[in-house]
């Protein structure tokens, strides 16, 4: 299974109090510079998705109804129902009821960028940018227009267009809760990973659960500012930065931000570390994936 993990720090600051962040790209390994990475984690058919027998793997047969199936994501909620909001409390000098409206706003970004069809497999990423401050808007743009220093996967999914995903609605598993942000914003932060299982169409066979369902763990921060100290391009939701990471995927995609399913590769290099698929979907551990795409 290949791995590789993506992080940011903020950069320098334009305009007042708007922040910009990059992102470095690196082959799996975590740089210590003013970013982080992006792991990956490629998906080994050898291996039992949920602790089943090599037996179980061979007379596995897909379940178009219920694709998550044998995965450590068969439980989880569907789609939305998956992205639950703690209860909103004082944050610093926002009010309970300002912390309540930024975390509803969060989360329905986290539903257009992760879970909406016409922006994960149409590749209409308008609905994201709109839901961001004016003067984040143009720079995200520029991103999935491949004209920025980071990948639009870590921004939102997208599904690589050579595949499609099945109607069952991905699993969604994580949380997400406010904080003090610099400068009076409320940043919110997000942990949440995201399932997503593949249509193998009629010539594909996969072999395994894990061959066509794909995750996406997105650590991800974003900066929410309203009010009279902000200028007005600079209102709304910013990118604050975070970690991405990828498992039980195709590789040549991903260099390109894009999702593909792990049997549209033949080459599986095994799992870093010998660890299991559980260890890889739990929000709670750390983002250690590893690379094994390099």
């Amino acid at each position: 299974m290949h791995g590789a993990r993506r992080e940011v720090a903020p950069g320098a600051d334009s305009g007042r109090r708007f922040r910009s962040v990059r992102y470095a790209l690196l082959a799996g390994i975590v740089l210590a510079v003013a970013a982080g990475g992006f792991q990956l984690a490629r998906w080994n058919s050898d291996e039992p998705a949920s602790g089943g027998s090599a037996g179980d793997r061979q007379a596995w047969v897909l379940d178009r109804e219920d694709p998550f199936a044998g995965t450590p994501a068969q439980d989880w909620p569907d789609g939305a129902a998956g992205i639950v909001l703690p209860e909103a409390t004082p944050v610093g000098e926002h009010s309970a009821a300002e912390v309540a409206a930024a975390l509803a706003d969060v989360r329905e970004l986290l539903v257009v960028s992760r879970l909406e069809r016409s922006v994960i497999e149409g590749g209409d990423v308008e609905p994201y940018l709109s839901m961001l401050a004016p003067a984040e808007r143009e720079a995200r743009r520029a991103e999935f227009a491949g004209e920025g220093d980071r990948g639009p996967g870590t921004l939102a999914t997208r599904i690589d267009p050579r595949f499609r995903l099945l109607p069952a609605e991905p699993k969604v598993s994580g949380r997400m809760w406010a904080e003090e942000g610099a400068d009076g914003a409320l940043r919110i932060r997000t942990n949440y990973v995201f399932a997503y299982a593949f249509d193998p169409g009629e010539q594909a066979r996969p072999a395994a659960p894990l061959d066509l369902v794909a995750m996406v763990r997105a650590d991800v921060d974003y900066d929410v500012r309203t009010g009279p100290r902000w200028y007005e391009r600079d209102q709304g939701i910013a990118f604050g930065g975070g970690q991405i990471g990828v498992y039980s995927m195709a590789c040549e995609p991903t260099r390109r931000g894009l999702l593909a399913p792990a049997y549209s590769e033949s080459e599986f290099t095994g799992l870093p570390e010998g660890r299991g698929p559980g260890t890889y979907f739990d929000h709670s551990r750390p983002m250690n994936f590893g690379n094994s795409c390099a």
